[in-house]
């Protein structure tokens, strides 16, 4: 995993050394492999790099390919590279970088049809003159940029940069709106000035111009996979699905493991520890547990703990060294996710998560792991719970009635927002295309809705040093996914109906327990115990913008009277509920979010 940054100038202007070298990517938690500034005429990058396997050694970075002059910078994790390599003709030893490169001197910008991954990358041809970038299918590796016709253009995977190199940052307003409303946009940042290349697009700036371009897409006219049986939907998909698990597992070092006893994580570890087996290599397992609560949830169907679950796969599979997290009562979250302020693009969604996300990463650093496998995206495919007929008709209704009313989408969502704000056409265009979602399947498989927020969490990756990796996005095994028949996803109604490519495909590999649980885990259930030990220090840090321009702000979105209230109605918390869930985690923590993040921007411009 690499920090990386660049400077074209437009203007003719030379590059400053000094600029540049106050650019590089630093971290407090790993020092870099390699680490270096290049200039060449009116072009500046630097790159720090972090190797996940030898071959990374190889392509030193920046990194120049000496017949053709042409250079390139990159975080990139590429996946099949002995297909790539096939198609080049060149070894396998090469690092992710090279194999970038000479696929864009053999097809040029057509490159990125031949690449699959994780990667965001640029590349400089000196002899056109031009600068050509793109970002993987799923903008799992995000690629931030300002352009400034006849001046400059200038990229990196931090927004940190910008803030020493820009002229002119301007707090972005609208963006607020649309995190106000559970949503992020595509393309823009919390700075007007700084955009995101969008999943699946590649950009070309010349000394004129700047154009972009999307490279690929799910299809929506394409024929189904028919294979006689239904079994032999669930063979071809455990083949795919062991050979996406393979692909991440290319690394020197430890490989660590997400297992939260769910059905995604599990099957991703219990993959990963099989095929570990096989060269005697160890797999370090993190499941995060509460504190306290052991129960079953306020929601039926639903569990607080499922280590119990968890157990069976350890069982199962010896060579997996486990760690059970539990949840710290006395942690401030939101103080810990003021950390990643100076490098993200945008506040944090779902508050309660992040502390075992940042816990399971620091398990990692412990034991020199540098990959953390997820099954973060496997609800849309491993297990996906299918859509019938009936379904489609039913969210073609909710779809019209949405349309009519959009501020009632998510209504527990927004118990205490301005009525006038909710009202307004643009809140109700941000409500539409956030809520009406017909082809459900496909919307989640191409990650219409989440890939915007992948921003954020990157560079909280890279300033602990640690790849998340996603055999469940895989985009062989997303488009194997999209390719079969809904029916292969349930047989009926009944919860252990449905999932089955999961439940049936992977009989022999995840535990019973698992694959033929009906029931699942709520995620850092006993939350409320941060609150409750850190409510004043909240209640008093939102009071204290709340008479700023940051407040202003916040209150043209939210009521402040009734979302203040909260904190009254709300003291002290026993136990989760429902209504408690929905007044606090889905509405009090998002504005807080909200506030916290806009009060540091507003600081730092």
């Amino acid at each position: 995993m690499n920090g990386f940054f660049g400077i074209l100038r437009l203007d003719g202007l030379a590059i400053n050394s000094d600029l540049l070298s106050r650019c590089i990517f630093q971290s407090p938690h790993w020092q870099a492999d390699h680490q270096a500034c290049l200039i060449k005429d009116n072009l500046g990058l630097t790159c720090s790099q972090r190797f996940i396997s030898s071959d990374a050694a190889h392509g030193l970075m920046p990194y120049e390919h000496l017949p053709s002059n042409c250079i390139i910078i990159a975080d990139c994790y590429l996946t099949y590279r002995e297909e790539l390599t096939q198609k080049l003709g060149v070894s396998n030893q090469l690092a992710d970088c090279q194999l970038i490169l000479l696929a864009y001197l053999k097809w040029g910008q057509n490159c990125t049809h031949h690449l699959t991954g994780d990667f965001a990358f640029a590349i400089w041809n000196p002899l056109l003159k031009e600068l050509f970038l793109a970002v993987d299918h799923f903008n799992t590796r995000t690629c931030f940029y300002t352009y400034q016709p006849g001046k400059y253009f200038i990229f990196a995977n931090t927004v940190a940069p910008f803030r020493i190199t820009c002229s002119k940052l301007t707090f972005n307003t609208e963006m607020m709106a649309y995190f106000a409303l559970d949503s992020i946009p595509s393309e823009t940042t919390c700075y007007q000035e700084i955009n995101k290349i969008l999943p699946a697009h590649q950009l070309l700036v010349t000394y004129q111009s700047l154009s972009k371009k999307c490279y690929w897409q799910l299809q929506t006219n394409f024929a189904y996979l028919s294979y006689k049986k239904r079994t032999d939907y669930y063979h071809a998909f455990k083949e795919i699905f062991t050979t996406s698990v393979k692909q991440f597992l290319r690394s020197d070092y430890p490989i660590a493991a997400q297992i939260s006893g769910g059905l995604d994580s599990s099957s991703v570890a219990s993959m990963a520890a099989k095929l570990l087996t096989k060269t005697n290599k160890p797999l370090y397992g993190f499941t995060a547990i509460p504190h306290s609560l052991n129960e079953t949830s306020y929601r039926a169907n639903w569990h607080y703990n499922e280590l119990s679950r968890v157990e069976t796969i350890l069982k199962m599979f010896p060579n997996i060294s486990h760690f059970a997290y539990q949840t710290n009562p006395t942690l401030d979250i939101f103080a810990t996710l003021s950390t990643y302020y100076p490098l993200i693009d945008q506040p944090y969604r779902n508050i309660k998560n992040f502390e075992w996300i940042v816990a399971s990463l620091n398990y990692a650093l412990q034991n020199n792991c540098r990959i953390m496998l997820t099954g973060q995206h496997g609800n849309s495919t491993l297990s996906w719970s299918g859509q019938s007929v009936w379904g489609l008709m039913k969210a073609c209704y909710f779809g019209t009635k949405l349309w009519r009313t959009p501020e009632n989408l998510y209504a527990y969502y927004f118990l205490h927002h301005q009525k006038n704000f909710l009202k307004s056409p643009h809140a109700k265009k941000i409500l539409r295309n956030q809520g009406i979602n017909i082809n459900k399947h496909y919307r989640m498989l191409s990650k219409k809705l989440t890939a915007a927020r992948i921003s954020s969490i990157r560079p909280l990756l890279l300033w602990h040093g640690v790849e998340s990796m996603d055999p469940t996005s895989d985009v062989k095994l997303v488009e194997f996914c999209h390719s079969i028949p809904q029916w292969v996803f349930y047989q009926g109604n009944q919860l252990l109906q449905k999932r089955l490519l999961v439940r049936e495909g992977l009989a022999g590999l995840v535990p019973e327990a698992i694959r033929l649980n009906p029931y699942r885990g709520e995620q850092v259930p006993d939350w409320y115990l941060q609150y409750n030990h850190y409510y004043s220090k909240w209640r008093n840090d939102i009071l204290a913008i709340s008479d700023s321009e940051v407040g202003n702000l916040l209150y043209k979105f939210y009521d402040k009277e009734s979302i203040l209230n909260l904190f009254e109605k709300y003291a002290s918390i026993t136990q989760p509920s429902k209504e408690i869930v929905y007044q606090i985690n889905c509405n009090l923590f998002r504005f807080l979010s909200l506030g916290f993040y806009c009060n540091y921007l507003q600081q730092s411009i």
